[in-house]
């Protein structure tokens, strides 16, 4: 049996609180021990951390932190969409339920006090192939891989629980802050000038995370945006270059 449809919200907010609560403060007083952090050697430093991390965080999930790990690019380069992930396993034993529960998260070092402008987070790309669980590195093709289906049927039926944090230590070693980008109030945004989601390290969020389809719709629809505002631009770029050049071939050079 799968957990409910409406649970997958719940998985999410009690595993964000858990690891803002408990796990991240553990984890700053780390860092605050180091000779140094910086932005070189900050996803080493949490990693070792967290990665043998075995103290019980809450009551009915099994939680695992792991290395992160992306087939679509070569293992030697050393390059992930994520910096570690957030491996859950939740276990129901009166409802014979079990819900396996994924947080890709991303670590970020910058500044908490002024922080109200959009950060970049990843490439919306990168998070396309993670929602969708494609296995290359750009998504080109009108339609989904037929192998995808299934997975993202389970993650429809809530069966799988993804989601995508953001870890933002300040630069003073002095607070830290963690979302999921499902709990972010404002709209979705893609720079399209370099395809990056781009957040606020300290944006407001939801008390109920955003449901798989609704985050995947919202972030469709803010890749479409972006898009289209390159669309405008370079078709107004175009025609200052055409009247240019109608202009230059129109002097009188005798």
């Amino acid at each position: 049996m799968t957990a409910p449809p409406s649970a997958a919200g719940a998985h999410l907010r009690r595993l964000s609180e858990a690891l803002r609560e408990k796990v991240f403060p553990e984890l700053l007083l780390h860092l605050q021990g180091q000779p140094v952090i910086n932005e070189k050697n900050l996803d080493e430093q949490v990693r070792n951390f967290l990665l043998p991390y075995s103290k019980p965080i809450l009551s009915k999930y099994n939680i695992q932190f792991l290395a992160p790990y992306d087939p679509a690019y070569r293992q030697v380069t050393g390059r992930t969409h994520h910096d570690f992930v957030c491996k859950s396993v939740y276990q129901d034993r009166a409802t014979n339920t079990a819900t396996l529960i994924t947080i890709w998260v991303n670590n970020k070092l910058g500044n908490l006090t002024n922080s109200k402008g959009r950060n970049d987070v990843t490439t919306y790309n990168n998070l396309l192939r993670l929602y969708l669980d494609v296995p290359y590195k750009r998504l080109l093709e009108p339609s989904l891989p037929g192998n995808v289906i299934d997975i993202i049927k389970r993650r429809l039926r809530d069966s799988e629980v993804v989601a995508y944090g953001v870890l933002v230590i300040d630069k003073s070693l002095k607070d830290l802050n963690f979302f999921l980008l499902e709990e972010v109030v404002d709209p979705l945004y893609v720079n399209p000038r370099n395809t990056m989601l781009q957040v606020p390290y300290k944006p407001q969020v939801r008390s109920k995370p955003l449901s798989y389809m609704e985050f995947v719709i919202n972030l469709l629809d803010a890749i479409k945006k972006a898009h289209e505002r390159t669309l405008e631009s370079v078709g107004s770029e175009l025609t200052a270059i055409e009247n240019l050049r109608q202009h230059f071939l129109s002097l009188d050079h005798k």
